[in-house]
């Protein structure tokens, strides 16, 4: 599981699901996509999973002295 594909997916369809013009039918299947991906990160994250790096305080730790 790559927390970051599934932060951007998210991110990339929360939009476009609360546009007022994308169709029912779409916002349904959008709705589905976007809640698999939360899942998939919740799990992730419940396992000890990193964060994504938009997430990380630190997104890049240098390792070492």
């Amino acid at each position: 599981m790559d927390p970051n594909e599934a932060l951007r997916e998210i991110t990339e369809n929360i939009p476009v699901f609360w546009n007022p013009s994308t169709p029912k039918d779409t916002r349904l299947v959008m709705a589905e996509h976007i809640i698999e991906h939360v899942e998939a990160l919740d799990q992730w994250l419940s396992k000890g999973g990193s964060l994504p790096q938009a997430w990380q305080r630190f997104p890049n730790p240098v390792i070492g002295p």
